[in-house]
């Protein structure tokens, strides 16, 4: 029996810019759920890890939902919960290190990121089902601070509110030296792109059937202004 899993999402605009030139370096478009030509030879292993999770930044990280929980119910709390946001503009963005990995990042901190994904983790904590030990022990061998540990046990997942950074994947887990070559390549593939403001004006559903099924989009929520 399947058993889905859910994450509320940053996702531009599919008609946007930033989406179809994100979703072209990741080979997948997740709204579609159409397989894009790799843009380098060397792509495919390289963003095989964020592809399978769709170009997105997190606000409330994959869950199971809670047996007394059902999609309907959640589709309908996105809806409630988006039409009382009010969009906003992060100014710029930047290709950018973060730990071992490559990814587009604010040009500065937007206060509104973190307190849209802190009241994302906390509005729709009702639907998550508990994580599994093996789910938790996972988490916990990557090395975790102790507010991280307890965040984890909270929320089930460790970057959340003051760990939380907003971020867009680019790469899977690089070497040193392949990092700095893939931000080189990256930094030109989205020159355009770069600098320009950013609408933040939605959440978006998205849904993995089975962990072997990469995340498609389910629903895009706009907010009400």
């Amino acid at each position: 029996m399947s058993n889905p899993r859910y994450a509320i999402y940053f996702a531009p605009s599919p008609e946007s810019v930033l989406w179809k030139t994100g979703s072209a370096w990741l080979g997948r478009d997740a709204y579609t759920g159409e397989h894009l030509p790799n843009l380098t030879a060397r792509a495919e292993s390289i963003v095989s890890d964020p592809a399978h999770y769709g170009f997105h930044a997190t606000f409330k990280p994959p869950f199971h939902i809670a047996a007394e929980k059902s999609e309907d119910e959640l589709l309908t709390h996105c809806q409630r919960f988006s039409v009382a946001q009010s969009g906003f503009y992060i100014p710029g963005i930047q290709v950018a290190k973060l730990g071992n990995f490559v990814a587009l990042r604010p040009t500065k901190n937007i206060d509104q990121l973190g307190q849209l994904a802190a009241v994302c983790v906390k509005e729709f904590d009702k639907f998550r089902a508990a994580p599994s030990e093996n789910e938790l022990a996972n988490r916990r061998q990557i090395g975790l601070t102790p507010r991280q540990a307890e965040y984890l046990l909270q929320w089930g997942y460790p970057y959340v509110m003051e760990e939380f950074r907003f971020h867009m994947t680019l790469t899977g887990t690089l070497n040193t030296e392949l990092q700095d070559h893939m931000l080189s390549v990256l930094k030109e593939l989205f020159f355009d792109i770069v600098d320009q403001p950013v609408a933040v004006d939605a959440i978006t559903l998205f849904i993995q059937p089975d962990r072997e099924t990469p995340f498609s989009v389910l629903e895009r929520f706009s907010f009400s202004n």
